[in-house]
Formats: structure tokens, C-alpha cells, sequence
């Protein structure tokens, strides 16, 4: 049986851990696949580090990553999945090295050269995400940050969704991002922009629930690159949070 490698990147102020209980639903999905949840410098296990204020400047510390595990050690498919900023970065870096990947997703994002400011990130979003840079309660900031990023009511989120959701908070707790980094990653991706052509297949997924970045950016990428688009109906932003099963079916299927 083949085995396929995946390189998972999470986006703006998220490490590996804040997948939740996706990390075990994709693995267990995946038997015979590697999967390796890497972070971005600012977030996750590297929260010490300073973000990069380009998105290029991003990729030697993912290969700094890969080098610390065995993925080297074999040649297998490899899949790159980016959410929001981890997507950017994941374009960026098939960009640069097409021959890392034989394929990529690109979840909920845009492009600075395909769509407006303030389709980007919505304005009212936008306030609220610099107000919470100031809340110094954590459960308070994560919950309000899931009611922004997931189409999700606060009972529902702590009830049906309990698990992920204190996930989130023990991860957060354990690797706190500064708010000095959360700013620096918000101007790599407002410079961010697509190249010309996908250097690698790609496929595009979007929550039409997002009110974080408009869906119309996945649209606008979508003619831009002429690559696939799939859509959840009712989602948000943060899609494996909201529908990892449905997330990674997608995967799943369109993977091939």
C-alpha cells in the first residue's frame, strides 16, 4: 500500500495544537500516510521566535522542521494543506520549490494582488481581532475568537465542540503568541501576493459561512490560477474546527 506524506500548515496566530482533535480524526482517517504539523515562527512550539514581516521569509524554518523528522528519509507523495496565513505560505513555497510537493489545498485565503483590503479581512472582524489583542483572559479571547472564525454559537461551541475548545485553551496556555507577532504576521499576509500560475496542482477549499475572509477571495484565486474550487455550504473560516469530516473527506477524495 503507497503512503503519502502531508505537511499541515495552521494560519494567523495558530500553532499545530490549536488543530484540536483533528490531528487524531485525519491521522486515523490516513493509517498509512505521514502526517507532520509544523509551525509557523511566532506560533505553536516556535511562539519565542519573531514572525517575518514577508511570507517568504516564512519557508526556512518549515525545512528547518522537516530536517528534525525522518521525512527525508523516503521519497513518497507529498500534500501540503495551509488554512488562511499557513495557505499563503504554502503557495509561496511550492512557488519556490515545486518539487517539494505533488500537490496542495489551500484553505479559506486570498491574495493581495486578486482581491480588496476589505474582502480580505472584514473591517468589523478586523477591529474585533485588535480589540482581543488587549483581553487578557484567555478562555474569553479563544472563545471569542472561535465565535469569529466558525459559524458557531457560544452554547453550541461549548458543548458539542467541548473537546476542541479546551484543546485550543491548553495549547494557548502552554505557547502563547505576543501580540507583536499576531501584528507582524497580519502585514506578511496583507503583502502577500499570488504568483502568476499554481507551480504545483492545487485545489482551493472554502466555508461560504466565512466572515473572516470573504469566500470571494477563493473565487478570485479560482480564475486567477484556474484550479479546482470546493465549497462547504455553511462553514466558516476555521473548517476543521467547524466540519473536520467533511474536511477531510475532501481531502480524501481530492487528494489523487
Amino acid at each position: 500500500m503507497s503512503t503519502t506524506k502531508w505537511i499541515v500548515l495552521r494560519g494567523l496566530g495558530r500553532g499545530h495544537g490549536h488543530w484540536g482533535t483533528f490531528i487524531k480524526k485525519l491521522a486515523a482517517a490516513l493509517p498509512t500516510d505521514k502526517i507532520y504539523w509544523l509551525d509557523l515562527p511566532g506560533n505553536g512550539f516556535l511562539n519565542t521566535q519573531t514572525s517575518p514581516l514577508a511570507i517568504e521569509d516564512y519557508i526556512p524554518s518549515l525545512e528547518q522542521q522537516l530536517k528534525a523528522t525522518n521525512f527525508f528519509d523516503s521519497h513518497e507523495r507529498t500534500v501540503g494543506v495551509g488554512l488562511s496565513l499557513g495557505a499563503m505560505v504554502l503557495a509561496e513555497w511550492a512557488h519556490q520549490q515545486p518539487s517539494r510537493f505533488n500537490k496542495i489545498f489551500l484553505i479559506n485565503t486570498s491574495a493581495a494582488n486578486l482581491s480588496k483590503p476589505w474582502k480580505r479581512i472584514s473591517m468589523r472582524v478586523f477591529a474585533n481581532t485588535l480589540k482581543q489583542l488587549f483581553t487578557s483572559e484567555l478562555e474569553q479571547f479563544e472563545l471569542n475568537s472561535l465565535k469569529i472564525t466558525t459559524t458557531l454559537s457560544e452554547e453550541i461551541i461549548k458543548s458539542k465542540f467541548n473537546d476542541d475548545y479546551k484543546a485550543v485553551i491548553e495549547f494557548t496556555k502552554k505557547y502563547p503568541i505576543t501580540k507583536r507577532n499576531i501584528l507582524r504576521q497580519l502585514v506578511a499576509a496583507s503583502r502577500y501576493v499570488f504568483p502568476k500560475q499554481p507551480a504545483v496542482p492545487t485545489t482551493l477549499i472554502s466555508g461560504a459561512g466565512d466572515r473572516f475572509v470573504n469566500p470571494a477571495c477563493s473565487d478570485d484565486i479560482k480564475r486567477w490560477w484556474k484550479c479546482d474550487l470546493v465549497i462547504h455550504p455553511t462553514a466558516g473560516h476555521d473548517l476543521a474546527f467547524e466540519d473536520s469530516s467533511w474536511l477531510i473527506e475532501t481531502l480524501k477524495v481530492h487528494s489523487a
